[in-house]
């Protein structure tokens, strides 16, 4: 609740999409409708990611018409959340937002199985700026150091389990996606660690998991289940991580 409040009150970020983010002067009545055209905003794009999802999941589970448009209403979403969230008006939300704006692309591009490689690249690219985002906020070292332990471990897991599934053609890419996104989970632990929001690292490591049943689905399984499980970790991975621009 806290870190509504701070999000929703920092009314010199969200002015203007694109402002200095300094205080004009001007009437508390403007500031105030300031801020409840952000508030406004956020409900607005947690009703289209959560709107959006819902139906996605349910047109694709029966074979129903819609499963794209469905999905795309709650990538748009994601992309609203952040602008709500002052996004523009600071670097690391700028880096974040072209994150977001890459997984906007994605999520188009694995809605089709030719796509699946080109899809996967444009979702590394959104880790790559991800990355270059939380290490704009003072990452810190130790934090990093335990946190690629871990990631190392588990990343080496997932690869003992996915090796006798993914084509020869497909390991490079793969294997490469699973080092950028390790990355990413580990500069976000270390910005977390800095004592900036937990959003980040709660976003940082939904994403991990959902991407988990991602490759369960494309080289294992082939099961919409993957997809009922990591659709909703991933809208949600990605929905926090659009909110730290006014949560830092």
């Amino acid at each position: 609740m806290a870190e509504v409040v701070n999000l929703t009150g920092r009314a010199g970020r969200l002015v203007s999409f694109g402002g200095s983010g300094r205080s004009t002067g001007a009437p508390a009545a403007t500031n105030m409708r300031t801020e409840n055209f952000a508030v406004n905003l956020l409900i607005i794009s947690a009703i289209m990611v959560y709107g959006g999802l819902i139906p996605k999941l349910v047109t694709e589970g029966f074979g129903w018409p819609g499963k794209v448009p469905s999905k795309m209403v709650a990538s748009t979403g994601f992309i609203l959340a952040a602008l709500a969230s002052g996004a523009l008006n600071t670097t690391y939300g700028r880096i974040v937002l072209i994150g977001l704006a890459f997984c906007w692309i994605g999520d188009l591009l694995l809605e089709y199985d030719r796509a699946f490689l080109p899809g996967l690249v444009t979702f590394l690219l959104a880790h790559v700026a991800f990355i270059a985002g939380f290490a704009t906020l003072g990452p810190r070292l130790s934090w990093a150091v335990a946190a690629a332990a871990l990631a190392a471990l588990a990343a080496a897991a997932v690869a003992v389990y996915l090796h006798p599934h993914v084509p020869r053609a497909m390991r490079l890419p793969v294997y490469a996606y699973m080092a950028v996104i390790s990355t990413m989970v580990v500069l976000a632990t270390a910005a977390t660690g800095a004592r900036h929001t937990p959003a980040i690292l709660a976003g940082a490591v939904l994403f991990y998991v959902s991407d988990l049943f991602v490759a369960r689905r494309q080289f294992v399984t082939h099961s919409f289940k993957d997809t009922l499980y990591g659709n909703p970790l991933y809208f949600t991975a990605v929905w926090l991580i659009a909110l730290t621009p006014g949560l830092i």
